[in-house]
């Protein structure tokens, strides 16, 4: 095995385990009860740092985004599996 192709497979290991880490830590919380008390349709919410004079801000996503967005984290982490594979047969 050539040592880039090694280098090329720990870096996806690396990047897969950081997607199962996410995927583990949002479906492990229990939202249903938080968003009835609350009142709101989103899950996640994303926060980009401010610049300048420009300020914080923060968007929530609404759950239809949101399974949008996992669908996709999902896809992307078969993708990256599929090309680890690869990456193992290849001489």
């Amino acid at each position: 095995m050539k040592k880039e192709n090694l280098y090329q497979i720990n870096k996806i290991d690396r990047e897969i385990k950081e997607i199962d880490n996410f995927l583990y830590n949002y479906g492990r919380k229990n939202r249903a009860i938080g968003l009835s008390i609350y009142k709101q349709d989103s899950f996640l919410s994303m926060k980009l740092k401010g610049y300048g004079v420009l300020g914080e801000i923060e968007i929530a996503l609404s759950s239809e985004l949101n399974s949008k967005l996992i669908e996709m984290v999902q896809e992307y982490r078969k993708s990256l599996v599929d090309k680890q594979d690869r990456l193992w047969g290849q001489e």
